[in-house]
């Protein structure tokens, strides 16, 4: 492989790596990532509630600031404001690592699958003025509707 295509493809690598995205400013940003093997976990109402609660006691422990949590049949969106000093890849790292380790702890016979959540995830980022916006779309991607915003413990 000829240098100018390693360069080439390095540069590509390090533009899509979230590690090396930079903010000078906090931002929102909506993130979605999906359960392992397209599992409905969350037609459990049960399981649901307890990752968000999970979600937002890790974030707590973890100085990450979530403002909105809600889970689909197989997905979950969360909304963080992001600091610029916060690794984007590390903070979604923890909070789905150790969500998993406590509802795998909670809800034994999920050990029985290799993961819970699935690898990656998708990440959107929003100015302040759309928060709203991204409130209202992630209400209306949950089935519950009531239950979608589960205050932190």
């Amino acid at each position: 492989m000829h240098i100018k295509q390693m360069f080439k493809k390095q540069k590509i690598a390090r533009m899509l790596n979230p590690k090396d995205w930079i903010c000078e400013k906090s931002r929102l940003v909506h993130i979605t990532t999906h359960l392992y093997n397209g599992e409905k976990f969350f037609l459990n109402n049960d399981i649901a509630r307890y990752v968000k609660v999970t979600m937002f006691k890790i974030a707590a422990m973890n100085n990450i600031d979530i403002l909105k949590v809600g889970c689909d049949y197989t997905h979950c969106h969360f909304l963080i404001n992001q600091d610029p000093d916060q690794d984007l890849r590390k903070m979604v790292n923890i909070l789905k690592g150790k969500t998993s380790r406590e509802v795998r702890k909670r809800y034994y016979w999920l050990n029985e699958f290799s993961h819970f959540w699935a690898k990656g995830f998708y990440v959107t980022f929003y100015k302040e003025s759309k928060k709203d916006k991204v409130f209202k779309y992630i209400n209306n991607q949950t089935r519950e509707l009531h239950e979608a915003n589960v205050p932190p413990l």
